[in-house]
């Protein structure tokens, strides 16, 4: 067994008449890969280009040519006999299009991250049959005392739309009842009809706008609680 080497100058091939049945490269050196012909009956084979770490070729030849990118050591073996180098460097180049499956069979650390997609990018999700799936809302961190709103039998604004409201309660303070819905809101088609004395709280659209109305010829005061 011949185990060489050899510093090498970049783009200079170096041939070394050495025989053998394998040949097999230990280290490329600092060039990384290293251009192969191995010698056949006196006549080079065809140049087996950027060869890693662990290459090997196996068949009786006379000698090698050997050519680097770069100035470079290179270490291989010519043998007579089998040799085994124990672990192989390896290069995977799959494009985007081809990538590679990979099986950890062990334990993964977790990777912690923020999902930040806004609403045009947002991320579908598939729920799974037996899987429980919670999503619940960040709590409010502070809490507003909004100036009390004289209510008559025009359609007024109470609250204005607001992206960062998470919630708000109104009470009805007056003497009659307050009807609280969506812009153009008629008393007598209304869905949410406060009381005198009862409290309102929105949790399903607290950051939509709000109007309130009273019946004909009636009036009333809301005082309003919002949460942000």
């Amino acid at each position: 067994m011949s185990y060489q080497k050899i510093p090498l100058l970049a783009g200079v091939p170096f041939r070394l008449d050495i025989p053998g049945n394998l040949l097999l490269i230990d280290s490329p050196g600092a060039a990384g890969g290293v251009d192969v012909a191995v010698i056949v009956n006196g006549t080079p084979s065809t140049t087996m280009e950027n060869r890693k770490g662990g290459f090997r070729k196996v068949g009786a030849f006379e000698g090698v040519i050997l050519t680097v990118a770069v100035n470079s050591t290179v270490s291989i073996f010519l043998s007579m006999q089998d040799v085994n180098l124990g672990t192989n460097q390896l290069e995977i180049s799959n494009s985007a299009a081809n990538p590679v499956n990979v099986l950890f069979a062990g334990t993964v650390a977790p990777v912690v991250g923020t999902i930040t997609n806004t609403d045009p990018q947002a991320i579908p999700m598939k729920p799974q049959i037996g899987a429980v799936f919670d999503v619940r809302a960040g709590l409010a961190a502070a809490v507003a005392n909004v100036a009390p709103a004289a209510i008559t039998a025009a359609a007024s604004v109470v609250l204005t739309a607001s992206g960062t409201r998470r919630g708000f309660r109104v009470k009805n303070v007056g003497a009659n009842p307050v009807a609280i819905g969506g812009a153009g809101i008629v008393y007598a088609s209304a869905v949410v009809l406060i009381q005198p004395g009862e409290t309102w709280s929105e949790v399903d659209a607290p950051g939509a706008a709000w109007s309130a109305i009273c019946d004909a010829a009636l009036t009333s005061t809301l005082n309003i609680q919002t949460m942000a």
